[in-house]
């Protein structure tokens, strides 16, 4: 076997070879039985053949819209293309719109207008589309504004539009809705590109028995340009072909690129990862991972985390992953904003997590961030939520502490606990009613929600010790030991979310082995009947 840097490397150049390449079909968006290419202007314009169509609009970026564009509205072009169009402005009565004067045959028969807005940019890139009045809003304003756009041919409800005749010369095309990406990076950490320059045979791959290529750990970046091509030992190379003076590639693979097979090191013990991290037979048990958790802007890096695996699954090592899907499930959240805007670091309006920890703790900081939100909802970052959470641990352990310590002077009157038998059952079902939630939501990642049945279990243990109170002026031990054993059971939720405060308080209710803190319950224990403690002794 060789070391993983080697066949990483390798891998990573190779799976956007042909192999992978034939995967993009259906996964990056392939349109392929949808659009036709129209022959105009010496050129083609590739649009989807939709027989209501009224006109093209092309964007102001498109490749081939100078050879539109007529001498009396290249200004206008030029103005449209320096100001863009705010994507904020919805209204597509105030789109500009230019008139290139040409047409193109349509796929109803006769020519439609070609017009040049950004609004095509807005809604699919800079490309082409139809517009269609009869079913799009936007689409009929412009159409209203625009003379050469004819109306629309009005069918009745049911109808179809009759057949559009074929146009001469059309020839289906073939595009896709996903963008290229570069995978390089002009600095000096990364993995470096094993290519090397040479004069004489142009870009020549490093030779396998060289592999991996591994970086200078003694840089010292100086804040202009690539550090790594003013490193001659570094840079300086023979061509593994002719042996000449040759130069290494300076650029280094996008962290984005790296992080393609970022899940499946976890999956393989580390003293075999050099040797066996895409073949360890560890990996049919742990793979595909259960969950992914990732930002809500991440959905192009796991679509190509999708890619990667669906690759390896066809290469063979995966093969096990039979629909080639590296996670079970996914769940993506959104942003924490601040001042109506995405925290940013070059927007200066971060919070720094450290000054809040040092003040109040790392279980509220925690607590708070879990609590504010859910992870499908923006969060408008406020104090509020972190004085709230400061202040529930600080109740929850001032009243925890209180009653682990008082627990022994309760006595036991078997008259008061058939009194209040009836509420320790009550507690009972609210501890189990709450323990459900609690268990369900936590699976399924809602933690803002487990945190809410959190805080209400506390209220509803709060509750149980005042009407106990009310009945009888005080608890006995019956309703003591069940009021315990609910707090244990409130603590033993919590570590999740507040690991410090809920293990402190486990500990000291001296119920729970310290080997099993971390153990989530099994179900909701609390003591109904009330048993005499067997004399000392017996």
């Amino acid at each position: 076997m060789k070391p993983i840097h080697r066949r990483a490397v390798q891998f990573g150049i190779a799976c956007f070879s042909a192999l992978l390449i034939a995967g993009f079909a259906t996964s990056m968006g392939r349109a392929e039985p949808t659009s036709d290419r129209y022959p105009a202007n010496g050129g083609e314009i590739v649009v989807t053949p939709i027989k209501q169509a009224s006109f093209v609009l092309l964007s102001p970026r498109h490749p081939d819209v100078d050879a539109w564009i007529g001498d009396g509205a290249r200004e206008e072009l030029e103005q449209m293309r320096s100001g863009g169009w705010e994507r904020s402005a919805r209204d597509a009565r105030a789109v500009p719109v230019v008139d290139t004067g040409s047409s193109v045959g349509g796929p109803a028969g006769g020519e439609l207008p070609v017009f040049v807005s950004p609004l095509v940019d807005a809604r699919f890139g800079p490309t082409a589309a139809l517009g269609i009045p009869a079913v799009d809003e936007a689409d009929a304003e412009i159409a209203a504004r625009m003379d050469r756009a004819p109306h629309p041919v009005e069918v009745g409800e049911g109808e179809e539009p009759p057949a559009a005749p074929p146009v001469q010369g059309a020839r289906g095309a073939v595009h896709y809705r996903a963008n290229d990406f570069s995978i390089s990076r002009q600095r000096s950490w990364g993995t470096p590109i094993p290519v090397i320059h040479c004069d004489e045979h142009g870009p020549v791959p490093v030779a396998e028995a060289d592999l991996p290529v591994v970086l200078p750990r003694d840089i010292r970046p100086t804040g202009e340009g690539n550090p790594l091509a003013e490193r001659p030992d570094f840079v300086d190379v023979a061509c593994p072909v002719c042996g000449k003076p040759a130069k290494r590639e300076t650029d280094t693979l996008d962290c984005h690129f790296d992080a393609l097979w970022l899940w499946v090191p976890a999956a393989v013990p580390p003293e075999d990862r050099a040797e066996q991290m895409f073949t360890h037979p560890d990996l049919r048990e742990w793979l595909p991972a259960e969950r992914l958790v990732a930002g809500g802007d991440s959905g192009g890096f796991v679509f190509d985390q999708r890619i990667v695996t669906k690759a390896l699954r066809d290469i063979g090592p995966f093969a096990f992953i039979e629909d080639g899907e590296p996670f079970a499930g996914c769940l993506f959240h959104e942003m924490v904003i601040a001042d109506g805007r995405k925290m940013s670091k070059h927007l200066g309006n971060v919070v720094d997590p450290d000054e809040l920890v040092a003040r109040y703790g790392a279980d509220t900081v925690r607590f708070a961030v879990l609590y504010a939100a859910g992870p499908a909802k923006t969060l408008n970052w406020s104090d509020g939520a972190v004085r709230f959470a400061n202040r529930f641990l600080r109740n929850l352990w001032t009243y925890s502490q209180d009653r682990f310590v008082a627990l022994e002077e309760h006595n036991h009157d078997p008259e008061a606990a058939a009194d209040t038998e009836h509420l320790r059952d009550r507690l009972r079902k609210w501890s189990e009613n709450g323990f459900e939630k609690i268990t369900e939501d936590t699976a399924e990642l809602q933690m803002h929600k487990s945190l809410r049945n959190i805080t209400r279990l506390f209220e509803r243990i709060q509750d149980f010790e005042k009407r106990v109170v009310k009945r009888r002026g005080q608890l006995g031990r019956a309703d003591a030991e069940a009021q315990v054993a609910a707090l244990v059971l409130l603590a033993r939720t919590l570590v999740p979310f507040a690991p410090h405060t809920a293990e402190a308080l486990l500990l000291a209710s001296g119920r729970v082995d310290p080997e099993t803190l971390g153990e989530w319950p099994e179900r909701a224990e609390i003591p109904v009947a009330f048993e005499d403690p067997a004399p000392a002794g017996t």
